[in-house]
């Protein structure tokens, strides 16, 4: 999709995250590191975008307590890798979520199972 296509998106039904500047390993870096790759990317998608951006996903879903507390500082919410369906009262830092599918029946299976 181009920036074009993004803007159009309705806030009210898609939801835009934010993933880092490049891709790190978020446990491995320092907390300047660490500032720059989650707090500028969130910043760029703003501002490209024109939209607020809450909600963060972990690359390569590496995550820590001290990663998650750091993206708690600027964000609503972050997903992590793990696959599961959202339950009540879990930690909002550490939400699981259902891959992709291309089978249309598979997806609803799993949406039904998890």
């Amino acid at each position: 999709m181009t920036w074009s296509d993004l803007r159009q998106l309705d806030p009210a039904w898609i939801t835009i995250g934010s993933h880092t500047v490049s891709h790190p390993i978020l446990p491995t870096l320092d907390r300047q590191e660490f500032d720059y790759e989650v707090g500028e990317s969130r910043r760029w998608l703003e501002s490209t975008l024109g939209r607020d951006v809450e909600l963060f996903c972990y690359p390569n879903g590496a995550e820590n307590e001290r990663v998650r507390v750091v993206v708690a500082e600027r964000y609503r919410a972050a997903v992590t890798t793990a696959p599961g369906s959202i339950r009540h009262g879990q930690d909002p830092f550490a939400l699981p979520r259902i891959g992709i599918r291309v089978d249309l029946p598979q997806l609803v299976w799993e949406l039904q199972t998890t």
